[in-house]
């Protein structure tokens, strides 16, 4: 009954030449790094990345240098951030995401509800 009359509906296929598009985010080069700081003395390196426009998230749990080292490069990484106009936020105790420029960090929490 339904599938009595049924006809030929095979559309053509259209070719689309994609070559001369460029991968998504080669315009703009901005990567997302993994950045590992275990001294202070990291500090020009991972500057280098963030004025390269990238996002950086930054894991602390293996420096070396002292604590108080620690909260210098926190700060200094924060300073850095408001230098440039980008995002700085510090996730955990040991994790944090600097953004450049026209991109913003929006920290949220997820809740489990009616479990």
């Amino acid at each position: 009954m339904f599938g009595s009359n049924r006809r030929n509906t095979e559309k053509k296929k259209a070719f689309v030449d994609l070559e001369g598009y460029s991968e998504p985010g080669d315009e703009q080069g901005i990567c997302v790094k993994a950045v590992e700081l275990r001294h202070f003395t990291d500090l020009k390196a991972l500057t280098d990345l963030a004025f390269q426009d990238n996002i950086l998230v930054i894991e602390m749990s293996l420096f070396a240098d002292g604590e108080e080292h620690r909260r210098d490069a926190v700060e200094a990484m924060r300073s850095l951030a408001d230098d440039r106009g980008g995002a700085f936020s510090e996730i955990s105790d040991r994790v944090i995401i600097l953004a450049p420029p026209g991109i913003g960090i929006d920290k949220c929490r997820i809740t489990r509800r009616g479990i």
